[in-house]
């Protein structure tokens, strides 16, 4: 073992165990040769306290966990009991206001036990508190080593050939998870990926774990072990219901964060009482001399028309007087523009007011398209946004479009907390969905959402290993929410 290999052979381990039991048999000897001079109940109290402290609390929750994953703090209770370093110290505290006593030896006695007998030395937080058997990967994180079967990027081409990134990307938002500025965990021969964004203490993931379900499991596990090895705890937003079981499973706390909406396209129809103020709208828009053009079919997606996209957007945040949203939020960066089909609103002077970007629903469940980022100036026409989504509608219906999803709207959750639910982190999103305007206009999208006569909604999670306000903390910084 040395600076750049922090492992012990067989052999050395040994040796290390030899030392320790020599001490044990010195200090045993010792109290033995003392025993009538030994302040007995000093004695045992300077051999329990080291386990009181640092052993026993980390026992006892390593034993209630289901997934055997606990608090960091557990180990570094263990570590800080258990070292000669803070246990000489208190010693000599000890001899300074008590004087030198051989209920002393207890302490030295008690550690060469731990490391000469039982083998334990120092307890690293990426492996199991109990002793077990850990995988190589798990080892080789532990040690700051990547294993060699784990691939991160920021390009999924490099870990996701197409045709699985169709089968494994069945998220509503999946699209979102592909962006550049998210990174991308795979292993070699699991058919999947994670994507996930580094804030503070965390890394989050972005729609749970995208892959089929015979491999999820195996690929959450791997992803916890590399965050362990960072230092990083994971967390997870926007989670499916059928993983929330797998996230339970591995020790995660799993409230629904929100609802997202999708609407069947084959037999839509815009008629209806329910859809009279909708119709009056896109009417009164096409009255006002408003038309809906598609980049790339009806003008070219050129640089020029771009320009009039960002000049729109420029409009849109100057008007809200605050950060645009983060991370479960689309955006324009060039890497997923040829993957979106934008549609813009002209005026009847032929000025660009809006536009409404849509990307791909991928898998088999309800694929199609998300209706993602939504665009206008201040003084925008009446029905503007309302006649560029009827508009995208009949052209998807003309090809022939499964599903079109509204996406995710945060805050919108049942009134009691499911299972093994945070039951104050579920007050706590009950009460940002009636107080928390200022953040997310949750009331106003669910209005515009459920007008167009959406027919399907499912709820999403947010997982958490730890409940804690730096998870909260975190989040809210990554989502450019504060």
């Amino acid at each position: 073992m040395d600076a750049r290999n922090l492992i012990h052979s067989k052999t050395t381990y040994r040796i290390i165990r030899g030392e320790h039991l020599l001490v044990l048999a010195v200090s045993g000897g010792l109290i033995l040769w003392n025993a009538g001079n030994i302040n007995w109940l000093r004695a045992i109290f300077a051999f329990a306290i080291i386990d009181v402290v640092g052993y026993l609390p980390g026992a006892m929750a390593f034993r209630k966990s289901v997934d055997k994953k606990i608090d960091h703090w557990y180990y570094h209770a263990y570590n800080f009991a258990h070292t000669y370093l803070v246990t000489g110290v208190a010693v000599a505290i000890w001899a300074y206001f008590g004087g030198f006593e051989w209920a002393m030896l207890a302490v030295p006695f008690h550690l060469s036990i731990d490391r000469g007998v039982f083998g334990n030395i120092l307890k690293p937080k990426e492996l199991a508190f109990e002793v077990c058997e850990h995988t190589d990967e798990e080892i080789l994180s532990a040690l700051g080593r990547k294993p060699s079967n784990i691939r991160t990027t920021n390009d999924i081409d490099e870990l996701v050939s197409p045709e699985v990134l169709d089968e494994v990307l069945a998220h509503p938002s999946g699209n979102l998870s592909l962006s550049k500025r998210n990174s991308k965990f795979a292993v070699d021969g699991v058919a999947g990926f994670i994507s996930y964004r580094e804030q503070g203490k965390h890394l989050w993931m972005f729609g749970g774990v995208h892959a089929a379900a015979e491999d999820a499991a195996k690929l959450l596990d791997q992803f916890a072990s590399f965050a362990a090895a960072s230092g990083k705890r994971v967390a997870a937003v926007q989670v499916r219901a059928s993983q929330v079981e797998l996230f339970t499973s591995r020790g995660f706390t799993v409230n629904q964060m929100g609802s997202t909406y999708a609407v069947k396209l084959e037999a839509y129809s815009f008629s209806g009482k329910k859809k009279m103020q909708l119709r009056n709208k896109i009417n009164r828009a096409k009255k006002d001399g408003l038309r809906v053009v598609e980049l790339g079919k009806d003008v070219p997606a050129d640089q020029d028309w771009r320009a009039q996209l960002d000049a729109i957007s420029q409009s849109w945040l100057s008007e809200k007087r605050k950060p645009e949203l983060d991370f479960m939020v689309g955006d324009l960066e060039g890497d997923l523009l040829d993957q979106r089909r934008i549609f813009l609103v002209m005026d009847a002077e032929e000025r660009p007011v809006a536009f409404i970007s849509y990307v791909p629903v991928r898998g088999k469940e309800q694929p199609g398209y998300l209706h993602d980022l939504t665009r206008k100036i201040a003084d925008a026409p009446v029905g503007a946004m309302e006649l560029c989504n009827a508009t995208a509608i009949e052209r998807f219906q003309a090809e022939g479009v499964s599903y079109l999803h509204f996406g995710f709207t945060p805050f919108v959750v049942d009134d009691e907390a499911e299972g093994l639910a945070c039951g104050w982190l579920h007050r706590a999103i009950h009460w940002l969905r009636k107080n928390g305007a200022r953040w997310y206009p949750t009331d106003s999208q669910v209005a515009y959402k459920t007008k167009w006569g959406t027919d399907w909604i499912e709820r999403e999670y947010i997982a958490v290993r730890s409940v804690s306000f730096r998870a909260a903390f975190d989040l809210m910084r990554l989502t450019n929410t504060i």
